[in-house]
């Protein structure tokens, strides 16, 4: 096995229909550098050329610009992605083997979630090296002691309905309205105390995209179900649903949920005294 194994299509899969959609053509509508590029096997040869770093790198931008939800939002060229970064995935899974039988699995689905919410207007070179590092760190917060980004804090993961319960200002209200009264005050505290934890380095950008999608999808259940809104983020039914939106198991949802939820309750002293 293999973190490329766990991708759900093989490399010879993959390359067919990739080809057979004309997808690079496609895409080179919007990206002009993959323009004249004859198949996916060509593609590869160039994005791993080491001689020619430059371009590999801006091939692989290219894919991650239209493979990002808020750039193209093309899933094909997502998981093109995270196979061309195969081998850079693979020594990632054999230097945290001791870490979790379910490695591969882990770092696939990291990987996936980086791919997908890579923020592509800010970070424009070094596409492969910033990914893999991104979800090195991403798989190590899952595995190891709950700590914050710097490394210096001990987060204790509480369960998600403590962290909605709690009666600090912006914070009983993070994960939804509470007495069914409306959304508004809910969804606004959340992106407030989403938006200082992303600026303090508490959180980094895919962790508060996870939420916000879990929140989005909570509402959209209950108003389909024409019910009061409930509180939490426990729902197998909306965590089934971000883990199909996101492309990864139901499980890696479940973990970064989890995690990210202890971070921010681990943070709650700090993010009242920024707001008092």
């Amino acid at each position: 096995m293999s973190p490329t194994d766990c991708l759900g299509v093989s490399w010879l899969r993959l390359s067919g229909h990739v080809d057979r959609d004309r997808a690079l053509a496609r895409w080179a509508e919007t990206e002009p550098v993959l323009a004249h590029i004859g198949s996916v096997h060509a593609l590869a040869r160039i994005v791993h050329d080491r001689d020619a770093p430059g371009r590999a790198d801006a091939m692989l931008g290219a894919l991650v610009r239209i493979a990002t939800i808020d750039g193209g939002g093309d899933e094909d060229a997502a998981v093109l992605t995270a196979h061309l970064l195969g081998t850079g995935t693979g020594r990632l899974a054999v230097q945290l083997r001791d870490l979790s039988a379910d490695i591969d699995e882990l770092i696939a689905g990291a990987l996936w979630i980086q791919i997908r919410t890579f923020p592509w207007r800010r970070r424009t070179r070094a596409y492969a090296k910033s990914l893999l590092l991104d979800t090195r760190t991403a798989v190590l917060a899952e595995l190891r002691p709950y700590r914050s980004r710097a490394g210096s804090t001990r987060v204790v993961v509480q369960e998600p309905s403590l962290f909605a319960e709690t009666s600090a200002p912006g914070m009983s209200s993070a994960l939804g309205p509470q007495d069914g009264s409306g959304g508004a005050d809910g969804r606004t505290d959340l992106l407030d105390l989403l938006g200082w934890a992303h600026a303090s380095g508490a959180i980094d950008r895919s962790d508060a995209a996870l939420l916000l999608d879990l929140v989005a999808a909570a509402h959209r259940t209950d108003a389909q179900a024409d019910r009061v809104p409930r509180r939490g983020l426990n729902a197998a039914a909306d965590i089934s649903l971000v883990a199909a939106r996101w492309g990864v198991n139901e499980k890696t949802i479940r973990r970064r949920r989890d995690r990210v939820l202890g971070v921010l309750r681990d943070a709650r002293g700090d993010y009242l005294a920024a707001v008092a």
